[in-house]
C-alpha cells in the first residue's frame, strides 16, 4: 500500500512530466502570422484568405487584416507554398518558412476587373432563374466553424448574357447566432474552379439562426455574366458566433444529379472535392440572347 508521501511524489512527477510534454508540443508548433494591407492606401484588407496550397490548412484574416495560425513541422514542409488572396486583389505567394520567421506585413495590389459592370438600360431583357430553385434531398453541404476559409458551391451553366439581381439559397440547419459569408465567382477549366472573376468582395451576414430560403440583393454590384458557358459560384465561411460546440451551416442538394457538379473544400487553397449533386442555390437574373 502506498503511503501518502509516496503518492504525493508520484502525483507531482506526473504533473511535471505533463507540463514538459505540453511545453515541448507547443515549442514544436510553427506560428504563421502577419497583417494584410492595401498596397497603395495602406489600409487593412479585411477577411483575406491564407491557405497552404493543396492542403486543408489555413485561416482568414480579421477585420483589421491580421491573421495567425499554427502548423506542426511534422505535418508540413518548410518549402510548401502559402497563398494570400482576397477578392479584388492580386494574390501573393510565400513559403511556410518565410511566414514562420516573424509576423509579416503583406501588401496586396488591386486586381484587374474581370466581370463586366453595366448599367441596365431599356432593352429586351427576360427574367430568368439560373440554378436550382428546389429544395434538394439526399445531400447536404456544410460550412463549419472548424473550416475557416472553406467553401461550398456549384458550377452553373450560363446560356445567355445575364445581369444578376439576387442570390437565393436554402439553409437546412444553422447553428450560428451570426455567420459572415463571402460570395465568390470563378471561371471554370476542366470542370473545376480556376481563377476568381469577381469584381468586388461580396460579404454578407446572416443572423438569428436564419433558415429556409435566404435572399441576397446583388443589384448594387452590377454583375454581368457573359462570354462564358459556365461559372463556379461558391459561399466561403469567414467567421461566426456559435451556439453549439461544433456549429454547422447546411445547404441541401439533390443527389444524384449526373449533369451537375457541387464543389467543396475545407480551406482556401485546399484541393476541390466534387460530387454529382445540385445545391439548392439559384440566381434571379435579367438576361438577353447572345
Amino acid at each position: 500500500m502506498l503511503t501518502p508521501v509516496l503518492l504525493s511524489q508520484r502525483f507531482l512527477s506526473s504533473v511535471i512530466l505533463s507540463l514538459l510534454t505540453i511545453g515541448n508540443t507547443y515549442a514544436q508548433q510553427l506560428k504563421l502570422a502577419g497583417q494584410i494591407l492595401h498596397a497603395t492606401t495602406g489600409t487593412p484588407v479585411a477577411y483575406a484568405s491564407i491557405g497552404v496550397v493543396g492542403r486543408p490548412i489555413g485561416a482568414v484574416a480579421d477585420a483589421q487584416g491580421k491573421f495567425a495560425f499554427t502548423v506542426s513541422p511534422d505535418s508540413i514542409v518548410a518549402t510548401e507554398k502559402v497563398i494570400i488572396s482576397c477578392v479584388g486583389f492580386q494574390s501573393l505567394e510565400f513559403t511556410v518558412s518565410q511566414l514562420a520567421v516573424a509576423p509579416q506585413v503583406v501588401r496586396l495590389l488591386p486586381s484587374d476587373v474581370n466581370l463586366t459592370e453595366i448599367k441596365v438600360e431599356a432593352q429586351k431583357l427576360k427574367k430568368r432563374i439560373i440554378g436550382n430553385n428546389a429544395k434538394g434531398i439526399l445531400y447536404h453541404a456544410d460550412l463549419a466553424v472548424d473550416y475557416t476559409g472553406g467553401e461550398v458551391g456549384q458550377i452553373i451553366n450560363i446560356n445567355n448574357h445575364c445581369y444578376l439581381e439576387e442570390l437565393n439559397f436554402y439553409v437546412e440547419h444553422n447553428y450560428f447566432r451570426a455567420i459572415k459569408v463571402r460570395l465568390i465567382f470563378y471561371d471554370v477549366i476542366d470542370n473545376l474552379p480556376n481563377s476568381i472573376i469577381s469584381n468586388e468582395d461580396i460579404l454578407f451576414d446572416i443572423s438569428d439562426r436564419g433558415v429556409g430560403w435566404l435572399k441576397i440583393d446583388l443589384r448594387k454590384y452590377n454583375i454581368l455574366l457573359e462570354k462564358r458557358d459556365k461559372v463556379a459560384v461558391t459561399l466561403q465561411y469567414i467567421s461566426g458566433e456559435s451556439i453549439y460546440r461544433k456549429p454547422i451551416f447546411t445547404i441541401p442538394g439533390t443527389f444524384p444529379a449526373p449533369f451537375h457538379t457541387t464543389l467543396h473544400r475545407s480551406k482556401s487553397q485546399d484541393k476541390w472535392d466534387t460530387l454529382k449533386a445540385n445545391l439548392s442555390l439559384y440566381f434571379t437574373a435579367l438576361c438577353y440572347d447572345k
